[in-house]
């Protein structure tokens, strides 16, 4: 086995220790994050498009309905899956956020009732769903929500 450039070793760790920086709480392997987003290893990119289409069909949801979630176009979603197209930054971002949700989502609900919870009108948001919340670019409302849950706080 030959061994890497001193440089590489470098770069990789640079690659990792950006991802470390910019992705936040870890939910997923910051090294593959990282090798994806630089277009590196197949392998980590074949993982990333599994998990992403893994993660919208165990939220019941459509490539319309991550599309209206991520912000990004249902084309790009549709070759990210076929592993046609490369997530940029944004992208992975985007990504990650809605795998942190699905995994704290299974924590209080069971997994098969969690595409249908997104998709159903709550009076905590008013009469909207979870999905409309996070398209109006308030996430953070469905995540307190999430946390009340989860600590056990009466809803208001």
């Amino acid at each position: 086995m030959t061994k890497r450039p001193a440089a590489d070793d470098y770069k990789n760790q640079s690659i990792v220790a950006e991802a470390r920086a910019h992705y936040g709480p870890p939910s997923r392997n910051y090294e593959e994050i990282a090798l994806t987003h630089r277009g590196l290893p197949n392998r980590t990119r074949n993982a990333l498009q599994n998990d992403f289409r893994k993660t919208r069909e165990l939220l019941g949801l459509t490539q319309q309905d991550m599309s209206s979630l991520t912000g990004i176009s249902i084309r790009k979603i549709s070759g990210i899956e076929r592993g046609e197209h490369k997530p940029d930054r944004d992208d992975l971002r985007r990504i990650n956020e809605i795998q942190r949700l699905q995994t704290e989502l299974t924590h209080i609900l069971e997994a098969d009732a969690i595409g249908e919870w997104l998709q159903e009108p709550n009076e905590y948001f008013l009469g909207l769903t979870p999905i409309q919340v996070i398209q109006r670019g308030e996430s953070d409302r469905v995540w307190r929500l999430i946390w009340r849950l989860q600590d056990g706080v009466p809803l208001e």
